[in-house]
């Protein structure tokens, strides 16, 4: 049905089009899952472009030290450690005029406050991994987060990343993850060489 709906110049419905399109993601997600050396390849691949779009986009903006990026498990809500540094942030007389960001999936589900919500009246929202989220990555001059950045995303020498990632010391991140090719999204070799250690 799709493909005679292509041949006759006339596109599918756009729900059709999503469905076709996780498809074949998914196919092709599971095809390098089989095929490991090839899937390293893609992802080094891949990274490589993202890293030189954000570092052109990094490239050409100056760090503003008083800007603070908040973000808590990959932009889904306002809480844990990045939101008690917030709240003390945002009250300290010494803080005034500090600018605040907080980077959320969903913006409007955040914008009034309430008692499930925080005031946040004294910071920006932007969407997570949006040209806006980026561009503010690259401007501010702290990144407060309890969760993974994506890989692209990388610290200038004057930035300042406070990582909240807690947890028994028997948790495993990093280079102390145990590699296998079906559960590992990045090897040691990939966490190496994005963080540039030897």
């Amino acid at each position: 049905m799709i493909v005679r709906g292509i041949r006759n110049n006339v596109w599918p419905p756009i729900g059709a089009q999503i469905d076709m399109k996780k498809n074949l993601t998914n196919i092709g997600i599971d095809y390098l899952k089989r095929h490991p050396g090839l899937r390293q390849s893609v992802r080094k691949a891949v990274l490589r472009y993202k890293k030189s779009s954000y570092a052109r986009i990094a490239g050409r903006l100056e760090v503003d030290p008083k800007m603070v990026i908040f973000e808590a498990y990959m932009g889904k809500n306002c809480c844990c450690s990045p939101r008690a540094i917030y709240d003390r942030m945002a009250k300290d007389p010494a803080y005034d005029d500090y600018s605040f960001v907080w980077a959320f999936i969903d913006c409007d589900a955040h914008r009034d406050a309430g008692p499930l919500h925080p005031d946040l009246s004294r910071a920006r929202l932007v969407t997570y991994k949006s040209k806006e989220y980026f561009e503010t990555y690259a401007k501010a001059g702290m990144f407060i987060t309890n969760s993974r950045l994506p890989e692209e995303i990388v610290r200038k020498h004057n930035q300042i990343f406070v990582q909240c990632w807690h947890g028994t010391p028997l948790k495993r991140l990093g280079h102390d993850v145990i590699e296998n090719s079906e559960n590992s999204l990045n090897t040691s070799e990939e966490i190496k060489t994005k963080s540039d250690i030897d």
